[in-house]
């Protein structure tokens, strides 16, 4: 199975909201899509589904 990230933008909404709800036993607000996304571009954050869990990167800054 091919583990593919990719950056997070508005249209995965959606989705990542989907998992962050599922998973969630209480709200933090580092782990809302809004502020994900609002830091996607300072962090570099990606995303992928593996075996029905969310998973997020950062990659390193000044690294590519």
């Amino acid at each position: 199975m091919v583990n593919i990230f990719k950056s997070i933008s508005i249209e995965d909404k959606e989705a990542i909201e989907f998992y962050l709800l599922k998973y969630s036993s209480f709200c933090l607000s580092a782990f809302t899509f809004s502020s994900l996304v609002s830091w996607a571009t300072v962090y570099q954050y990606q995303w992928s589904i593996l075996n029905d869990t969310l998973e997020w990167i950062e990659k390193q800054r000044g690294k590519h």
